[in-house]
């Protein structure tokens, strides 16, 4: 149920630009500043953007985003229009990565050069192009992308080699005996030839020397598509290939004698500079040494050309051509269809291509690069010696080939075509592909044209020729080639007999005008003598360096009368006071006059656009200076050309850096080396100083407080010496880093939801720091809570539950730690390490003691007592030491803990009991049920309930049988009817009805409808299943734990003694799987219902007594079988049941049960 709204809010954005950083902050919903706009809108997740391309480059993925096959391709985005936090991408379809590609094509080594150009069409807009237009316009996106690939790359970070390889045979070794199945199933299932385990071994080896940057040592390198990439590793092949578009600083990040981790005290920390030159400056507090500028903050000037810079100058009598070595290829992506007419029919053709390109001879560069493209290439060709010539095209998918009679495009027409595809340089399949020969003259120029059409699959195109001296076909070298207008521009022209000087270029025949030109002229170049009342043009070429500063303006300042052309390396960069759109010739003039006054001041032309048409070296400004009459009595250009590097300042807490650093505390060291003119990477690490990791320590918790405001968190440092919580992070949980928080032994620090409501509501010790932390809340149904220090190392990782103690779940009790200084961490984890605090609200900031759970428990009730004797609870004491009860509270109901409340001087001794009676304490505040209810046991000093609480249920029971604490084979504890009572004596054995359950059949093998139950008298006297009260029968009960199953007995059932009954779910199904059932053997139908697969409490219930109109059942039998150990296991599913070893042995515990064959009845 998506939409595209914000995805084009996002391409417009593209499409505007991000020149200022209030264009790229937009972005992310932030202000011109960088801060928080809460008006904003952030549209894309930056910091995935850059960590989803880095993946993409490493990996070279040639089948992503920025597809080599298509113009986009595979790529996942997501968008939370409800709660936008960006749009976010994810890794998908990446089978064509690391190098594994088809042999021969290298193009996918580097995914960086050349860029793609189809994400300028909405239809193919994606997250590659949107990266390149943020990393080609922003210097902030560009030096936040290489912060970030510093650290990935380099120093042990996830996509430095030695990490990868470590991923990658983690990964393999998971799957190693599995590709021996795969290889015998699939091997050979599209080669001739299976493939193996081998193959696959072989495989990692090509990985291994892919990431590693060394030779192939595969039987047949080709097979994989093995390449001869740079003999480096990964890391260092893409950060060129990023050098290469400067989106990586040319200067090294500075170096640490230790990347980060732990140290010692007062470790001496060493920086040192690997450039050749530059300054170090570094921080301490986790801030950037660098100050990023503003966009009113102009930044350092670079002067290009000077006013006064060298320059050569033509008045042009014709046209000039002359081979540059470089044609013209422009590309319109985005557009299906395999012919001609399909590009040249398309709207955006022939003024709008997706992007142009200089070929230096007539053939594709790159072939197979793209798909749905369409290319026109145009050039002028020289040929060398007067003769016949020849022309042939070769192209996927269709071509067209246009030569002209002369240098004009106007008189070109097709010379050869292919209406299909062929190979490449395959010039024989279709006889189209062949011009007529025609005779050319040497020192001629011709016009020819090649247009290409891409569908899908192979792609390329090329134009060859043959004549005089040229033994063909073979492709037109750039040695007879140049772009088709404007030669004389570009950056590869070599001009013969032209003036040269410095200064401005320019005459004034008026000097005694009020304005005039004569101070620029006199010191300059002067062309009056070749220019008046000769041509209306002058040809102004200026050569100027450019050493690949990271500028983020170029403009041009410019004086000019009357008009001008101004190319950038032959790009057209400027055009002003001449006809829009005519392509100018050697004598073309501006269209009006321009003002001299107007002419003298400098006009300032933004070029920042076309600051990637720059070469390292050298480059050409070449300027076509244009009067509007060829007698005007002056003309005058004078340009200048500077660059600005808004490359940002020291920041304020920047320290340069002279001598090792001593670091006393955890510290995050940031540094970069500043050139004066450009900045480094950072290097960035985190050094981990004292015994965080095994001092402090999470030791209260409240995370379901009745104000949702005083949510805290306590921590201590259980160890002997102080420490120092700086960059000590919780990353789950919560979120928070800390910052220079000191603890004592013993102290304590408080991490709070809102600072505010809880120093409102507690009084915390003096000293001990409250904080709030930065996001998040404490889940109140639990969860896992996770500190690290300040290495990344886990402190401590633990899951709470809200089931533990009910007190504790909104209650007002928190959960205190029992044993904080213990060695054993999954104690965090278990119910059994915590306890509710003491009283409600918890102890923050303060040691508390709470009593451990299950120190008092309710070990056995009588609730039926005979005639006048009374009811009683005895209270049991697990512990080694006396605890006093005096003061606490007992009840029969959870809603009203207070009923009773036992007298002070209560005790009761280590491992002992007390027994309170009806008669001589409770029986004036409650009594005890027959039918069964709760008994609460509360703790309280001086009348404040405490955390400390148990609860204990039991159900109906017969007259004079007590319900008591019985421990299982697996520790837990039932609390059932006892054989006898014994008040202030250890519990009897647990009392085992005449009729048991012997047999569970719960999931049968075949049919899952013939399900079992088989119950014994294992007694000697007859049992009736009913009960005959008031003229009434009331039957046995059989029921499963959710009551879904419900079987009364049949009225006046009985069982002898030692005889079976069946209690079966269907008669047919039974049947079907077990046979029919012998006859005299008893058995019932449940209506209803099926026993869990999973395991469920089964009850044999006989009725009890009448109360309130409600009738209560005694609990005969319970089993609680399980389908997972220590339950036997192969009753699940397999044919075998579940039988009871003994039984006239307590029934309840796995012990007493085992696997058995079906038995039913038997």
């Amino acid at each position: 149920d998506g939409n595209l709204d914000a995805w084009r809010q996002v391409w417009d954005a593209c499409v505007k630009g991000f020149k200022s950083n209030a264009d790229y902050f937009a972005l992310e919903g932030k202000k011109p500043d960088g801060s928080i706009d809460p008006e904003g809108t952030k549209l894309v997740d930056i910091d995935n953007l850059i960590d989803y391309m880095l993946i993409d480059y490493y990996s070279s993925d040639g089948d992503g985003a920025g597809s080599r096959f298509v113009a986009t391709n595979n790529f996942f985005g997501i968008y939370n229009r409800n709660n936008p936090d960006g749009f976010k991408w994810i890794q998908h379809d990446s089978e064509h990565t690391f190098g594994a590609y088809e042999a021969g094509d290298s193009r996918r080594e580097n995914m960086v050069t050349p860029l793609t150009t189809a994400g300028a069409n909405f239809a193919y807009f994606n997250p590659h192009w949107l990266h390149e237009q943020l990393a080609n316009q922003n210097r902030e996106y560009r030096l936040r992308f290489a912060d970030r690939a510093q650290e990935l790359f380099f120093n042990g970070g996830l996509l430095s080699a030695d990490r990868v390889w470590q991923t990658m045979t983690g990964l393999a070794s998971q799957i190693d005996m599995a590709i021996i199945a795969e290889s015998a199933r699939w091997g050979d299932a599209t080669v001739s030839t299976p493939r193996t385990r081998q193959t696959w071994l072989e495989a990692l080896t090509f990985l291994h020397n892919y990431i590693y940057g060394t030779s192939s040592t595969l039987s047949d390198p080709t097979a994989n598509g093995y390449q001869n990439w740079p003999m480096q590793l990964r890391e260092i092949r893409v950060r060129d290939q990023f050098r290469s578009v400067n989106w990586f600083p040319a200067i090294d990040a500075p170096q640490f004698g230790q990347q980060g981790g732990y140290v010692a005290s007062n470790y001496a920390l060493s920086i040192s500079n690997p450039n050749s030159s530059g300054t170090i400056y570094y921080t301490l507090d986790g801030s950037d040494p660098r100050q990023a500028p503003t966009d009113e903050q102009a930044g350092t000037e670079v002067v290009f050309i000077a006013e006064n810079a060298a320059k050569q100058v033509l008045i042009p009598t014709q046209n000039i051509y002359a081979p540059d070595g470089t044609v013209r290829a422009e590309t319109w992506t985005g557009i299906t269809g395999d012919t001609v007419a399909s590009l040249t029919g398309n709207a955006n053709y022939p003024n709008n291509p997706t992007k142009v390109e200089f070929w230096n001879s007539f053939q594709m560069p790159t072939i197979n690069w793209a798909d749905y493209y369409g290319t026109r290439v145009r050039a002028l060709v020289y040929p060398p010696t007067t003769g016949s010539y020849t022309f042939w095209i070769a192209s996927d998918d269709n071509g067209q080939l246009l030569v002209s009679t002369d240098a004009t495009a106007a008189n070109a027409s097709v010379a050869a075509s292919i209406s299909s595809w062929v190979n490449p340089n395959t010039w024989t399949t279709y006889s189209s592909q062949k011009s007529t020969s025609r005779v050319l003259t040497a020192g001629n120029a011709y016009y020819i044209e090649a247009i290409q059409k891409e569908h899908a699959g192979g792609d390329h195109l090329s134009i060859a020729w043959s004549g005089p001296g040229i033994s063909g076909p073979v492709v037109i070298a750039g040695q007879y080639l140049s772009i088709p207008e404007n030669v004389w521009a570009s950056r590869t022209f070599t001009p013969t007999g032209w003036m040269t000087g410095s200064g401005a270029v320019g005459y004034e025949r008026n000097p005694g005008d009020a304005v005039n030109f004569s101070s620029y002229v006199n010191s300059g170049i002067n062309v009056g003598s070749q220019m008046y009342n000769v041509n209306t043009s002058c040809y102004i070429r200026i050569p100027f360096q450019y050493s690949g500063q990271a500028i983020t303006e170029l403009l041009l300042k410019i004086r000019y009368d009357d008009g001008i052309i101004v190319f950038l390396n032959g790009k057209e960069v400027v055009r002003d006071n001449v006809a829009a759109g005519a392509v100018p010739a050697w004598n073309t003039a501006a269209v009006t006059y321009r003002d001299d006054s107007i002419a003298l001041t400098q006009t300032v032309f933004d070029l920042s656009s076309y600051i990637n048409q720059l070469q390292v070296g050298t480059n050409i400004l070449a300027i076509q200076g244009m009067n509007n009459v060829s007698t005007s009595s002056d003309f005058l250009v004078s340009a200048q050309l500077v660059g600005r590097m808004s490359i940002g300042t020291p920041s304020t807490t920047a320290m340069i850096y002279t001598s090792p650093v001593t670091l006393s505390k955890s510290t995050q060291v940031k540094a970069r080396v500043f050139t004066g003119s450009e900045w480094s990477t950072v290097n960035k690490a985190t050094f981990a100083v004292g015994p965080v990791k095994e001092s402090l320590r999470v030791t209260e918790l409240m995370y379901n407080p009745q104000d949702p405001n005083l949510e805290f968190i306590e921590l201590q440092n259980v160890g002997t010496e102080a420490i120092n919580l700086n960059w000590v992070t919780f990353d789950r949980g919560i979120t928070h880093t800390f910052d220079d928080v000191d603890v004592a032994p013993n102290g304590f620090v408080l991490l709070v939801n809102n600072k505010h409501r809880f120093e409102s509501a507690y009084t915390i010790p003096a000293g001990v720091p409250v904080i709030q932390w930065t996001s998040g809340q404490l889940s109140n149904s639990g969860e896992t809570i996770q500190l690290r220090d300040a290495a990344g190392a886990v402190v401590q990782s633990f899951a709470y539950k809200d089931s533990w103690y009910p007190q504790t779940d909104g209650d007002g009790f928190s959960l205190a730690m029992l044993n904080p200084t213990s060695a054993d961490l999954t104690l965090w984890s278990q119910k059994t390490g915590w306890a509710p605090s003491t009283y409600t609200g918890g102890s923050p900031g303060r040691t508390d003691a709470p009593l451990a759970p299950g120190s008092i428990v309710i070990n056995e009730i009588l609730a039926h007592s005979h005639d006048n004797a009374p009811d009683w609870i005895e209270l049991y004491n697990t512990t080694d030491s006396p605890i006093s009860v005096g003061g606490w509270y007992l009840s029969d109901d959870a809603a009203v803990p207070q009923k009773y409340r036992i007298p002070d001087g209560l005790f009761v001794p280590r491992y002992g009991y007390l027994v309170l009676y009806e008669d001589t304490h409770f029986g004036t505040a409650f009594r005890l049920s027959e039918n069964g209810e709760e008994v609460c046991l509360t703790a309280a000093v001086g009348g404040v309930v405490t955390g400390y609480s148990v609860k204990q249920e039991f159900g109906a029971s017969e007259t004079g049988v007590s319900f008591g604490r019985y421990q299982k084979t697996s520790g837990g504890y039932d609390f059932v009817l006892m054989t006898s009572n014994t008040p202030n004596t250890a519990n009897a054995t647990p009392l085992v009805s005449p009729v048991v359950i012997t047999e569970i059949m719960y999931n049968p093998l075949s049919n899952e409808d013939a399900e079992y139950v088989e119950i014994q008298n294992i007694s000697s006297q007859t049992v009736d299943l009913w009960l005959s009260d008031a003229g009434q029968v009331i039957p046995w009960r059989f029921v499963d734990e959710d009551s879904s199953i419900l079987l009364n007995f049949p009225a006046d059932t009985w069982l002898a003694p030692g005889e079976k009954m069946l209690l079966i779910k269907n008669l047919t199904a039974f049947q079907s799987e077990f046979g029919f059932i012998p006859s005299g053997l008893k058995y019932a139908v449940w209506s209803s219902g099926s026993l869990s697969n999973g395991g469920e409490r089964l009850e044999l219930l006989k009725p009890g007594d009448i109360a309130n109109g409600v009738r209560y059942y005694i609990r005969v039998d319970r089993v609680n079988y399980d389908d997972d150990a220590p339950w036997p296991t192969s009753p699940d599913g397999t044919g075998k049941a579940l039988g009871r070893i003994t039984p006239s042995a307590y029934g309840n515990d796995y012990a007493n049960w085992q696997a058995i064959n079906p038995t039913p009845g038997q």
